[in-house]
């Protein structure tokens, strides 16, 4: 098998969470997604379960999960060699589902806008020879891409996007 795709996210409250994929074979493409979390800082962990049983390509989580305004978890996940979705949780990580829609480029980072839209930049999938700027307003269901002001990222290299407080 190929456990695949570790992804960790702390919560801010008292829970890691630490998410993979797990393949059937040796490859990437058909995968399921593993969470297991933790409450006391990583000395023990909790029996990792399937929190999305079926094999599918839309389960290789990516680094860079966070949680909405109304505490929905958000864990983006890759399509591999193609375009990352996400995965939403309202109940802590207990039920899972994929929203349908895709964004431009792999490995993305995204943030929820004050508006309440989804904001995501990512790798690949440049558009005029930037990196790939992708929104949603419907919380994932679609998105639409344009060229980023940022040059474009390449292999070996990811990004990172946090929300900052608001001020200078």
């Amino acid at each position: 098998r190929n456990d695949h795709s570790p992804a960790l996210w702390f919560d801010g409250k008292q829970t890691i969470f630490h998410f993979s994929a797990l393949s059937f074979g040796a490859g990437s493409e058909m995968m399921v997604t593993i969470m297991r979390t933790s409450r006391d800082n990583g000395m023990t962990w909790s029996k990792a379960r399937l929190i999305v049983p079926e094999y599918d390509q839309r389960q290789n989580p990516v680094g860079s999960a966070f949680r909405l305004r109304d505490g929905t978890i958000v864990l983006p996940n890759d399509i591999p060699w193609t375009n990352t979705c996400i995965w939403l949780s309202p109940d802590d990580g207990q039920t899972w589902r994929d929203t349908g829609g895709t964004i431009a480029g792999l490995h993305a980072g995204m943030v929820e806008l004050e508006d309440g839209r989804l904001m995501a930049l990512a790798r690949g999938d440049n558009i005029d020879g930037k990196m790939p700027l992708s929104y949603s307003s419907d919380r994932g269901k679609t998105w639409q891409a344009t060229a980023s002001p940022f040059p474009p990222i390449t292999s070996g290299q990811r990004l990172v996007l946090l929300r900052l407080q608001e001020g200078p």
